[in-house]
């Protein structure tokens, strides 16, 4: 695995969830595992999210402006993941 790269969630005030499909859709275009992980869960047992599984991501919990952390062996999935979650995907 590369190293973590972490953004933030959203560039609005809505919550991870609406870009949810979006995120898994593109996930699954990639034969990698891709994970995503939210950075200072007040959970204890939080385990990262395949990205490819839209559950998966909701059960996250991510939100806006939650920092989370994208891995991957394959760096151009994690760009373009974390470039999923920064921006603002209701256009």
């Amino acid at each position: 695995m590369l190293d973590p790269l972490r953004t933030a969630a959203g560039e609005d005030q809505r919550t991870l969830k609406t870009e949810e499909p979006v995120i898994a859709e593109r996930a699954s275009r990639f034969q990698e595992e891709i994970l995503i992980e939210l950075i200072d869960s007040p959970e204890p047992d939080n385990e990262p999210a395949d990205a490819s599984s839209t559950l998966m991501l909701m059960a996250l919990g991510a939100g806006y402006g939650d920092e989370v952390a994208i891995t991957s062996t394959n760096a151009v999935a994690v760009e373009q993941i974390a470039q999923l979650i920064a921006q603002d995907l209701s256009d």
